[in-house]
């Protein structure tokens, strides 16, 4: 009897406990409880991860461990989500292994994880959001069938990735692999789409589907790209910079060129005008693209049959180099052309202005003039320039920039063409003078390496004009 009494007193208690509080209360201690097996979870894991609607987000990683795996289901909560920079900056995760049915990888997700190698994507996967694995230390990743975009700097920088597995059909952002420095191959079904940003400064980037993209047959043939790879970089990459492919092919065939049209016989005046004629020749000026970024990047008039005044001056540039010609490329606000250097002496070439359209149809209006001689026949575009550069040919800065004092038919470097310089062609062919050997270009008036009767008739024209 004092037993069912004792029982009977400790129920009335709790039923007087419970009805001190409200509904809302008791949801409140149960979200509580809930709690507080959720942390200890998360303590034990490492992994950090909050509970909204039923459900779970990964928030980040306190562990110790350098290999992680997000799982399917947290404390009995679907794993959803993982939040915008849940990992960012960490220095100990080596191997993540995503088994939760994620579709949406966010912002910054693994951005500058210095110790991270590899990262397992769920088959689930839709999209890689911007920035997602910036700057992180990914050797490789495989992307699932499922991934339909990878977007905006989502592999930017990842200077340590070497191959990248695309296994579906995806759509690939500006910037998503800019800089990774040692990508070397790229598996993508070739009914992808890319920006033409996406691989920029990749500049070890050879191979995509395992296939050799530039070719460069023996002899004199010119290097072309991969047939079976061919019409997927023309329609998503014309316009990439400094990407190793394309700069394979650029440096090829600058030297094929060079190799066809010269010889070792020919003096480097020869040898200029001999590439600045084949530039011409080869290339048409694109008036309805200027802006076409494939018009200015150092393969354009390799590779295109038309290009835009940055193409013509970059391969010039090449071509100079391939030459072994010493040659900078120029630029102003809105144009660009190259100076070289034969003998001691520096000229401006503007190949552009030089060309017309069609084969045969230039002239060498600006070919080896003098500073002053650009300034008064090139108007507003030739004023005031300064040395460019490109990942191809960088030359060592200094000051002042080199100088093109003097225009061929001054020989005497007065800064005149006048009946002085033709009295001292007169003499020197006579054998009553001489020119000394790094002034001889300044002689050298019709550009074929030799100094003769022919230029001092070129030099009666130029000095009664």
């Amino acid at each position: 009897m004092k037993r069912l009494k004792r029982i009977l007193s400790a129920t009335i208690s709790s039923i007087l406990f419970l009805a001190v509080f409200t509904v809302s209360d008791l949801n409140s201690i149960k979200y509580f409880i809930n709690n507080i097996s959720v942390n200890a979870e998360a303590l034990a894991s490492g992994i950090e991860y909050s509970i909204s609607n039923g459900t779970a987000t990964i928030t980040g990683y306190s562990g110790t461990s350098d290999v992680v795996t997000i799982p399917e289901k947290i404390n009995g909560y679907t794993v959803t989500d993982i939040q915008i920079s849940a990992f960012r900056d960490n220095n100990i995760i080596r191997k993540m292994q995503i088994d939760s049915k994620i579709t949406f990888l966010n912002i910054s997700t693994f951005q500058n994880c210095s110790n991270l190698e590899t990262v397992i994507l769920p088959d689930t996967l839709k999209h890689i959001a911007g920035s997602c694995f910036l700057n992180s230390n990914l050797a490789y990743i495989t992307i699932p069938e499922s991934v339909e975009i990878i977007n905006l700097n989502a592999f930017r920088g990842c200077k340590r990735l070497s191959t990248v597995d695309i296994k579906g059909v995806v759509n690939i952002s500006g910037y998503a692999f800019e800089g990774c420095t040692n990508l070397i191959n790229i598996n993508i079904p070739l009914t992808s789409s890319s920006m033409r940003t996406a691989f920029n400064n990749c500049k070890s980037l050879q191979y995509i589907n395992n296939t050799q993209v530039t070719v460069v047959p023996p002899k004199n043939y010119y290097p072309l790209l991969n047939g079976s790879v061919s019409d997927f970089i023309i329609k998503n990459l014309s316009g990439a910079e400094n990407v190793g492919f394309f700069n394979t092919y650029t440096v090829a065939y600058a030297n094929k060129v060079v190799l066809n049209v010269t010889n070792n016989s020919m003096s480097d005046i020869q040898k200029a005008k001999a590439l600045h004629d084949w530039l011409c020749n080869a290339v048409d000026y694109d008036y309805d693209n200027k802006k076409d970024m494939k018009n200015h990047v150092d393969y354009s008039a390799f590779l295109y049959s038309t290009t835009v005044c940055e193409g013509y001056a970059k391969a010039y540039q090449h071509l100079m180099q391939a030459a072994n010609i010493e040659s900078y490329y120029i630029s102003s606000q809105d144009h660009a052309w190259n100076m070289i250097k034969l003998n001691d002496h520096y000229f401006h070439v503007d190949t552009t202005w030089d060309d017309n359209e069609g084969y045969g149809n230039f002239s060498y209006d600006y070919f080896l003039l003098s500073d002053e001689e650009i300034k008064s026949t090139g108007g507003d575009s030739h004023l005031r320039w300064g040395l460019g550069t490109s990942d191809l040919f960088n030359y060592e800065y200094f000051w002042p920039w080199p100088s093109a004092d003097y225009a061929i038919g001054d020989i005497n470097k007065d800064g005149i063409i006048n009946a002085t310089d033709l009295t001292l062609l007169q003499n020197y062919l006579l054998s009553n003078g001489s020119i000394s050997k790094g002034d001889a270009v300044l002689a050298d008036l019709n550009f074929d390496g030799v100094v003769d009767s022919f230029d001092l008739v070129v030099l009666r024209q130029k000095a009664s004009k």
